[in-house]
């Protein structure tokens, strides 16, 4: 099962792949990663981002 279906609910419209390929495709983005956990600053530890974009489904939820 996959990350989405187990913790929202549901399946994204657009796949991961080919959402990273449309995000990947834009001028300014170095790297497209997939993002393992909510931990963002175990991510920037990681990958040393300058900007990071998620999406804001999680918006007016205790997240």
């Amino acid at each position: 099962m996959s990350w989405c279906k187990k913790k929202k609910k549901k399946l994204p419209v657009i796949p991961y792949d080919e959402r990273a390929e449309i995000v990947a495709a834009i001028k300014y983005v170095d790297k497209v990663v997939i993002q393992e956990n909510k931990n963002k600053i175990e991510a920037w530890e990681k990958y040393h981002f300058n900007k990071m974009f998620v999406g804001s489904d999680w918006k007016g939820t205790p997240q």
